[in-house]
């Protein structure tokens, strides 16, 4: 009779290993914010955090609102390292990028000039890196939410040179 719940139990085990390890990639939205601004932040709440960008500028991104219509995106630049898009139909935010060590990090307390190593020692584990084709060699590290997608760019040596936190359109 063990041998049969022995049995039936490494069956259970067998089966439901490959679904646990195929979602390696995701990570619960607490983890998922950049510079204390998640997917979704209002505009009013990234103007409390940061006040008025340096700079601002408008585009038009097609086939993302409702019904694929077209939506104005503003496009908050602060300083030239730490860019911010945010989607006029909803008012919030879409997009987080910074591209320097200035303060920017997220709430596991990776920032430009972390390395592959901090990263995985922040989330137990590191996807497979996408091999870029810069120069010098680049790699592209990416953690997915429910709706957004959290992704780390590395030089060769393992550095990370830019962090981007985007909403997943599609």
């Amino acid at each position: 009779m063990k041998a049969k719940a022995l049995a039936r139990f490494l069956l259970l085990v067998a089966l439901l290993l490959p679904t646990h390890l195929s979602s390696a990639t995701a990570l619960p939205e607490e983890a998922l914010s950049l510079g204390g601004l998640k997917i979704g932040s209002s505009r009013a709440y990234v103007e409390s955090i940061y006040g008025t960008p340096d700079r601002l500028e408008s585009s038009m991104y097609t086939n993302i609102g409702p019904n694929h219509s077209d939506v104005k995106v503003l496009y908050y630049y602060y300083g030239n390292s730490f860019k911010i898009l945010i989607r006029t139909d909803r008012d919030s935010v879409m997009d987080i990028n910074t591209t320097a060590n200035n303060g920017i990090e997220t709430p596991q307390g990776l920032h430009v000039g972390s390395t592959t190593a901090d990263i995985e020692r922040a989330f137990g584990w590191l996807p497979e890196g996408l091999e870029g084709n810069g120069t010098p060699m680049n790699y592209a590290y990416s953690y997915e939410g429910i709706d957004s997608t959290l992704i780390f760019y590395t030089y060769e040596d393992g550095t990370i040179y830019e962090i981007r936190l985007m909403e997943d359109l599609f």
